[in-house]
């Protein structure tokens, strides 16, 4: 008994270690299980990626030959349950491998799809439902790039079952739990149970014990039974793989090991007595050489059956000879599995391979090896067999196109430093020298604490895209400046949706806005079309509409279009598809033009061909008017010329009857004869009435000089009110009407109290019977029409205007045409001259205005005078002595004047009366006489008094600019009764000119050149 407890005691140690040994394994199976399930899982997904990355760079893809690139993924005998989608940026499916081509095609997204537009890598989604299929899924997403814009998204998805046939790997016991659970925490495949738990959350215990890259944990299974679990990541993925082992299963070896030593603990106390001699001998060999096997089988060895004759010992051997068997057989899996992994990578290779210009390669980071293919190393220069062996990093880095190689490099570094994917192009040099380009796409994976271990990837030669590219980017640009060259809008839409997918800058000129971002052919609706007869243009009547549903192959259409600035104009919209090379259309093309100028053109036409008889008629009356117009105004000017003339002959001689009826009047007073000086009041009053009349005929032919003052036409009526009534008597009514805010005007005042005070005589003459005499002001412009109207004889503008209106007979048409000529008159003779209305019509002709007359028989008559706004203000009135009396002028005696007149009558009225007051006179007839007389008496004359019109070479003015030349300080003083002179322009007199108009009388000469006198000497 002494000698069984020890060995009783011996075996139970070496149970107790085979049996936690035995938990030890089952533990590490499972962490190797997952391990093992976890690189098949990165291995299914290698090859969906690599498979994806292929048909990325598909050149039907590239050129965007949809109906190819889906051809290629159906015609590809691709995997049962893959199916590639090919979907816009928003989510729109345009090419899916399940359903025929031109098939309705759902829009959504998928789990990823955020982060793949964002880092431009493949990234592998976590589960889903799919749209089509209604299955659960998981799919590997890629950028498709264009100009380093992403503008497809292409998918590879597959079936959670591909996934949970990895799931059940050979060797994995029965009762073990697989898990594959994604990102989200969610199930997405099981070994068991699959269809019940696939999309349920896994358990809490597992997502919090699984958050680092592989290991073990102790939890709780769903319904509560604890259990072992480990794990490990997928590196492509971010999946856990989860081995789950129950307890009840890891504790039997140590219950299978105590019920043996139990049993030998009661055989050995049976037997110990009596096989203690037997045992002795033999049972220490045997037990050495358990423990050297429990020891070998720990570190795992393998271990041979005890060859024994004790039955316990051998039973004990044999366990331990099995397990090192497991133990082995689980390392041949292993190495099964990597195997198949590599065989697998091999395959990828090979269809690279066939793919052409496609090569793959495989960095040991840590030794610094680059396992390439034949075609990596070929477009890298670098010799093939070398780099299938494997070769320095440095040695295909020097086949990077030297501009290239720097960005590369930076490339490299990143990922290397984030465990990043590498996705970048640039140029190689290769062996035969010339320069390609490729798409490199990698990953660099890590080990546990960050370091780079492998760098795997795929460089796919894109020299043809490249150049592809090139050329149609140049065939664009060349395309595009052809566009915004011609004078056409050319707008292009995507078929069959219609979406307007562009236009060149001619849209926007001839539609007033850019073309409109239309989504579909309803959209169309937005353009503001309108046919001829006002309906609005319905989308599916538009050239474009009609081109992409194939109605037409050349489709035009006029309209009326509502442009952006409101504006409405004709439109001509051409429209024809635009075709593949199968002859389906893929889109359509319009262009517009501008037709407005000739439609409008054409229908200006047609309305004057409509109208041409009546508008021939209205162009005949009209220049029939126009010259009337015309002659009217050469007889008013040559009436004009006619009386100006005889009035300046009729000045002179009144210049010499009234200046020697004055002198005779002063002589005559001294006889005291009344009768004697009645007859010369007479005479001097038939002069006095003469001159009038010759004022009136230089006012009508507007040669009366005037002197123009800035006034204000409102204070001019209101101060002619009493003078207006005491002239027209009792029995007419005088209103007066003054606008408020009147504009200021330059007129001579004297000349328009005359000419108002002849309105209102006229007026009073109308109504004999009495009536209403309105005097009006008011601000008035007058438009291009009214100047026309008058045949230009008024200019556009601002106007003052002052009417005078009455109740009286009023005129004919007739008399109205003819009533502003000189000596027309409608009243019986002796009772007027006909001049009034002629002198008021010269005086405002002459002051710039305008004269108008408005009148019906019966109904009274408005007569308008209309003078230019002035918008400067009226200079300060320079007082005016008082007129010279002839003591005043005496005592100026002993100054000397000149006086040069042609007019030998005239020149000896003036030099005769200047003598009799006491002054000096020097007379000249002609300028040189006059000229001589200021050379001699340069000193002497005080006063120059010429007259303007002279006989000879030289006028009056050249006369004074000769005498001012020989004596700057000369006062001059003009006479003239002939106002078509050098000191008078438009009827008024230059700046510093002084003037004294024929006919004059003695009393106003003396006074006018003693006031020039005296204001020298002041």
């Amino acid at each position: 008994m002494a000698l069984a407890l020890p060995i009783l005691l011996f075996v139970g140690h070496i149970l107790w270690q085979f049996a936690h040994a035995e938990r030890s394994r089952l533990e590490g199976d499972a962490l190797t299980a997952a391990r093992v399930i976890a690189a098949d899982v990165d291995r299914e997904l290698t090859g969906l990626r690599s498979a994806l990355g292929v048909l990325v760079y598909s050149q039907s893809l590239q050129v965007g030959d949809l109906d190819a690139f889906h051809r290629q993924v159906t015609e590809a005998n691709l995997r049962n349950g893959i199916n590639v989608v090919l979907r816009t940026p928003d989510g729109q499916q345009v090419v899916n491998s399940r359903l025929p081509r031109g098939a309705a095609l759902p829009r959504g997204s998928l789990p990823g799809d955020k982060a793949t537009t964002e880092l431009r890598r493949p990234v592998v989604s976590d589960l889903f439902t799919g749209a089509v299929s209604e299955l659960p899924l998981f799919a590997i997403t890629a950028p498709v790039m264009r100009n380093q814009e992403v503008v497809y998204l292409l998918s590879i998805s597959g079936s959670v079952d591909r996934i949970q046939e990895l799931t059940k790997q050979e060797g994995v016991p029965e009762g073990w739990t697989v898990a594959v659970v994604d990102r989200r925490g969610r199930i997405l495949a099981r070994n068991t149970r699959h269809k019940e738990f696939v999309g349920k959350p896994a358990t809490r215990d597992l997502q919090e014990n699984t958050n680092g890259p592989e290991g073990t944990w102790r939890g709780f299974t769903i319904d509560g039974q604890p259990v072992f679990g480990a794990y490990a990541r997928s590196q492509l993925s971010d999946w856990r793989i989860a081995v789950g082992v129950r307890d009840t299963e890891l504790a039997a070896p140590l219950t299978r090991s105590l019920g043996y030593l139990g049993g030998l603990g009661a055989g050995l106390a049976l037997l110990s007595a009596a096989l203690a001699w037997l045992f002795g001998r033999h049972i220490t060999i045997p037990m050495e050489i358990l423990a050297a096997q429990a020891t070998a089988l720990g570190r795992g060895e393998k271990v041979s059956p005890l060859n024994t004759s004790l039955r316990e010992m051998a039973k004990v051997g044999d366990a331990l000879a099995m397990a090192s068997s497991g133990l082995r057989e689980r390392e041949r899996e292993r190495d099964q599995a990597e195997a198949a992994l590599r065989a697998s990578e091999e395959r990828f290779r090979f269809a690279f391979e066939a793919a052409g210009g496609v090569g793959s390669w495989d960095w040991d980071v840590v030794n610094d090896r680059v396992h390439a293919s034949e075609t990596f190393a070929k477009l890298f220069g670098v010799d093939q067999q070398r780099a299938v062996k494997g070769i320095p990093l440095s040695d295909f880095v020097a086949g990077i196109h030297p501009e290239d190689r720097s960005a590369v490099g930076a490339e490299i570094e990143r990922a290397l430093a984030n465990g990043a994917d590498l996705a970048a192009e640039y140029r190689v040099v290769g062996q035969d020298g010339l320069t390609r380009w490729i798409a490199a796409r990698g990953r660099c994976y890590l080990d546990q604490t960050g370091k780079p271990l492998r760098f795997p990837g795929i460089a796919i030669d894109v020299t043809d895209r490249k150049r592809t590219e090139e050329a149609l980017a140049a065939s664009e640009r060349r395309l595009q400046a052809i566009l915004e060259t011609v004078p056409v809008g050319i707008i292009i839409a995507d078929a069959p949706t219609g979406r307007v997918i562009g236009g060149n800058a001619q849209v926007e000129r001839i539609f007033g806005h850019p073309a409109l971002p239309s989504e579909d052919l309803e959209d169309y609706r937005d353009w503001m079309g309108f046919h001829p007869d006002g309906r609005r243009v319905q989308p599916i009547e538009y050239p474009m509409s009609r081109v992409l549903r194939g109605e037409e192959e050349r489709s035009e259409l006029e309209i009326l279009y509502q442009r952006g600035d409101g504006r409405r104009a004709w439109l001509r919209l051409m429209g024809a598809p635009i075709r593949d090379e199968a002859g389906r259309i893929i889109a359509g093309v319009v262009a517009c033009l501008d037709v407005d100028r000739e439609k409008r053109a054409e229908e200006a036409l047609r309305s004057l061909n409509a109208t041409l008889e009546q508008r021939i008629a209205e162009a005949i009356a009209e220049r029939e008017r126009v010259e009337a117009q015309l002659r009217q105004a050469q007889k008013m000017e040559a009436v004009g010329r006619l009386t100006g003339g005889v009035a300046h002959d009729f000045n002179n001689l009144l210049t010499v009857i009234t200046g020697n009826l004055d002198m005779l009047r002063r002589k005559v007073e001294n006889t005291g004869d009344p009768r004697l000086v009645r007859n010369v009041d007479n005479a001097v009053e038939g002069a006095r009435r003469a001159a009038q009349l010759t004022h009136r005929l230089l006012a009508f032919s507007r040669q009366s000089p005037l002197q123009p003052e800035i006034v204000d036409l409102n204070k001019i009526a209101s101060g002619m009110s009493e003078l207006l009534r005491r002239t027209i008597g009792e029995t007419i009514a005088i209103e007066t009407v003054l606008a408020g805010g009147l504009w200021r005007t330059e007129v001579d005042p004297n000349q328009l109290e005359s000419a108002i005070l002849n309105l209102a005589v006229n007026a009073r003459d109308a109504m004999p019977e009495g009536g209403k005499l309105t005097l009006e002001t008011a601000n008035a412009y007058l438009d291009e029409a009214y100047s026309a109207s008058t045949a230009g004889e008024v200019k556009p503008g601002q106007y003052v205007m002052v009417s005078m209106s009455d109740t009286g007979s009023g005129m004919t048409p007739e008399v109205q045409a003819k009533v502003f000529e000189p000596f027309f008159t409608t009243k019986p003779v002796g009772k007027g001259t006909g001049l009034g209305l002629a002198q008021v019509y010269g005086f405002a002709r002459q002051s710039g205005g305008h004269a108008a007359i408005y009148s019906e028989p019966g109904q009274g008559t408005t007569v308008k005078l209309y003078f230019p706004r002035v918008t400067r203000t009226a200079a300060e009135d320079v007082p005016v002595g008082e007129e010279l009396s002839g003591k005043q002028a005496a005592r100026m005696a002993g100054q000397t004047i000149l006086v040069v007149e042609d007019e030998v009558m005239v020149r000896d009225f003036s030099v005769s009366v200047l003598e009799e007051v006491g002054y000096r006179v020097l007379a000249a007839g002609d300028a040189a006489k006059a000229l001589e007389l200021i050379e001699a008496n340069r000193e002497e004359i005080d006063l120059l008094l010429t007259d303007v019109v002279l006989t000879g070479s030289m006028d009056g003015r050249k006369v004074a600019e000769a005498a001012l030349r020989i004596r700057p300080d000369l006062k001059v003083l003009f006479t003239t009764g002939y106002t078509r002179n050098a000191i008078i322009h438009h009827g008024r007199l230059d700046d510093g000119v002084q003037l004294i108009t024929k006919p004059f009388s003695a009393g106003s000469l003396v006074e006018r050149v003693g006031r020039m006198l005296e204001e020298g000497q002041g």
